[in-house]
């Protein structure tokens, strides 16, 4: 697989840590990624204590890990940094890991696999990994946004003396404000009336034409 172009691709900091006791690795991995747009700012760790040292206190975007040290393995670096650090995406670069252990690690929560054979494949992994943490904090950002705005719409609704109902295209109810239950107590209408059923017999039509005519012109 060719590396990607850097003239294609804005450049990026990116903060990793780097687990690995061979320096000349470490020199690879960190001339890969910059020859390709990918401008790493390394904390490296060469024992289980660095490691774990690494995770409390780093604040980073990224964990590249070799799966085999004299003193640690893979799986278990892997383990803590899913305990410590889940939200971190976590790519082993290795020149040991067979494919039952790369399926395993895949498995148990790493983010990709690389073989040191094909350093550049490294490239897109940490690409392809940092596109993914992106979307999901952009995502879950998005999400708390949404679940704060709801918060709000029913605190609001709960305050209101308006009569406020939402309706999907069926005509269906999918929301009515508490007011709706304090002026007509059980006779209230429910989520998943047809809200016409709650209209005037002389306006029915009338609305309900209204109605259809809103959903088909948008």
């Amino acid at each position: 697989m060719s590396s990607v172009d850097p003239s294609t691709i804005p450049p990026r900091q990116v903060r990793i840590i780097h687990l690995e006791d061979n320096v000349l690795d470490q020199e690879l991995v960190a001339a890969v990624l910059e020859k390709n747009g990918i401008h790493g700012e390394f904390v490296y760790a060469e024992s289980r204590e660095s490691f774990l040292a690494a995770l409390e206190r780093e604040q980073v975007d990224l964990i590249i890990s070799d799966f085999s040290l004299p003193s640690y393995d893979g799986s278990r670096s892997l383990e803590v940094a899913r305990r410590l650090r889940a939200d971190v995406p976590f790519i082993f670069f290795s020149g040991t890991l067979g494919e039952e252990a790369a399926v395993e690690s895949l498995k148990n929560g790493a983010t990709d696999y690389i073989l040191k054979q094909r350093p550049e494949r490294l490239v897109v992994a940490v690409r392809r990994a940092l596109a993914e943490a992106d979307t999901r904090v952009a995502r879950e950002r998005i999400e708390e946004e949404l679940r704060q705005r709801d918060t709000l719409f029913r605190k609001v609704m709960e305050n209101v003396e308006d009569l406020i109902a939402i309706v999907d295209l069926d005509g269906r109810l999918t929301f009515t404000s508490p007011s709706h239950r304090k002026l007509f107590g059980s006779a209230a209408p429910a989520v998943g009336d047809d809200f016409l059923k709650h209209t005037h017999p002389g306006d029915r039509e009338r609305i309900k034409a209204a109605f259809q005519r809103a959903v088909h012109e948008g």
